[in-house]
């Protein structure tokens, strides 16, 4: 769709292939006049691994602040301009998202972490490819495996597509398991790689580990969770035996919660 606006034609895009990729960060880079790294991920590398046709944005991952922000006067002068980030974005804690209506190019950068919940750990960057150069760009491919962990942690259902996808390329599970304990969020991941396999049928070589550990979690968090319901009812006058006889607590759970 075109709309004019002072007389300037903007053309705000849907999509946009691998050809117009490479002349995103070619144009990126014209005005440079430092050294940046900078770690694409997400559907743009899909796109170039022909795992997908086309994408809505290239994700753009920085590694320091100041790579972060020679990029943005850069892209400025290149008819970038920042963007309010709509709705659906909002649970994925950008840095920041520029467009640039002449091209309808779409940028979403992150500093450090993406979603809020993956980091930018020394192993993932050590993982990641250069895979070209313009100018001063140097423009790196975060691998696939943690580009799958990080659309497990989207917890869009459009992304288990994607993880399919990208699980038919071919993984190391070894280092999905690995680069799950570097993270933060880890019970959040092994959940969505579960439901990722049942959605798909599937059995992944997610770690015994992993698995032990997080049935763990969820057994700890649904004792919680019934701790405090128990305790509501007691404190609303319910007696200790129709609390017993509502949630059907075993002996053992009885002594747990100290009935």
């Amino acid at each position: 769709m075109k709309m004019v606006k002072g007389g300037i034609n903007y053309l705000f895009k849907e999509e946009f292939k691998e050809s117009e990729l490479n002349d995103i960060f070619q144009e990126t880079s014209v005005n440079l006049t430092e050294e940046i790294n900078i770690y694409v991920f997400g559907g743009a590398v899909m796109v170039f691994l022909k795992l997908k046709p086309s994408t809505k944005d290239i994700d753009i991952l920085f590694g320091t602040s100041k790579d972060y922000n020679i990029f943005i006067l850069t892209i400025k002068q290149s008819e970038f301009i920042t963007s309010e980030i709509p709705l659906e974005y909002s649970n994925f804690n950008m840095s920041s998202m520029y467009k640039n209506l002449k091209t309808g190019w779409r940028l979403d950068l992150f500093l450090g972490k993406v979603c809020n919940k993956f980091s930018f750990s020394k192993e993932v960057q050590f993982r990641s490819k250069l895979k070209m150069e313009f100018n001063k760009l140097k423009v790196y491919f975060i691998s696939l495996e943690d580009i799958f962990i990080m659309k497990a942690l989207t917890n869009r259902e459009r992304d288990l597509d994607d993880m399919n996808q990208i699980l038919g390329f071919g993984l190391n599970f070894e280092i999905v398991n690995g680069e799950i304990n570097n993270q933060e969020d880890k019970f959040q991941i092994i959940e969505r790689i579960i439901y990722f396999e049942n959605q798909y049928n599937l059995k992944l070589n997610l770690s015994k580990k992993h698995r032990r550990d997080y049935n763990l979690f969820v057994n700890k968090e649904n004792f919680k969770l019934l701790k405090l319901q128990v305790q509501k009812m007691l404190n609303e006058d319910y007696s200790k035996k129709k609390v017993i006889e509502y949630f059907e607590l075993s002996n053992s759970e009885q002594k747990r919660l100290n009935m």
